[in-house]
């Protein structure tokens, strides 16, 4: 837990850094870097990265998606034209060594995960009332979830909630983590409205269902990185993160809640 603990120390800082740059380039950059290395930390997982060509050009394109789609749509189209056709060129150079499945997968891997982290720039740039308070919102309904369940399983954790995908989880730390994640909404969206002074005409129901749903998908996300790693034989993607893991561990909840939170709040707005 100390590991843990340092990490977020270090971690919100450097959040709230970024969040001062939220409407320049410099966060575009940052989503396509944490999209690059959650790439190549899922290929890494398959063992495909032993193809160099393949994860040079799956981290290349994963970090430029993000990129284009605040620039300019239409260059997306050429990125992903361009990545098409050159995933078959290099099967056809490369099919003594590439199978096709391992070609579909890196694909796959390349366009979830960097769609799911554009999630944040088309809510950023489609969203002119209170940012601020939808960027947090999206996080906390991943982050805040997850921690509850965390604590909530520590303490009183004692019937397994999906033994066999991931052994500490708990049925207790699954309510936990619901009911901290709905209480966050409220706490979060009414405190930002008295910091910035703004009038709180929050939708009531919208608030509620884009919460509820939110947060359980970011619970799906945790599972399906924990079944990941158990088919892949690891303990976590990776390091960087003490205490944590890789950024997969950290933004595995992340990648189903934030685009499920950005969808939801487009057609449920909660202002």
């Amino acid at each position: 837990m100390g590991r843990r603990l340092l990490s977020a120390a270090v971690g919100l800082p450097l959040l709230f850094i970024l969040l001062f740059f939220y409407h320049t380039w410099i966060f575009n950059l940052a989503i396509g870097l944490v999209a690059a290395v959650a790439i190549h930390e899922l290929l890494l997982a398959a063992g495909y990265t032993k193809r160099k060509l393949l994860t040079a050009l799956s981290l290349t394109v994963g970090f430029l998606i993000p990129i284009c789609i605040g620039w300019d749509g239409e260059w997306l189209k050429v990125l992903l034209l361009g990545y098409v056709t050159l995933l078959f060129a290099l099967y056809i150079g490369q099919h003594d060594h590439i199978r096709f499945e391992v070609l579909g997968s890196a694909c796959f891997f390349t366009l979830i995960i960097a769609s799911a982290m554009s999630s944040f720039i088309l809510l950023r740039d489609g969203t002119t009332e209170a940012p601020y308070l939808y960027v947090i919102l999206g996080l906390g309904s991943a982050w805040i979830p997850d921690a509850g369940a965390y604590f909530t399983g520590r303490l009183c954790g004692k019937h397994p909630m999906a033994p066999r995908i991931s052994p500490k989880k708990t049925v207790e730390g699954l309510v936990g983590g619901l009911l901290s994640g709905l209480l966050f909404f409220y706490l979060y969206s009414y405190g930002y409205a008295a910091v910035v002074g703004m009038e709180p005409d929050f939708n009531h129901l919208h608030l509620l269902l884009v919460g509820m749903v939110s947060v359980g998908a970011g619970v799906i996300g945790d599972l399906v990185a924990s079944l990941i790693k158990r088919q892949c034989g690891i303990k976590d993607f990776g390091t960087i993160i003490p205490g944590h893991g890789g950024i997969l561990d950290r933004f595995d909840s992340v990648l189903f809640a934030y685009p499920t939170f950005a969808i939801l709040q487009h057609y449920l707005p909660i202002l």
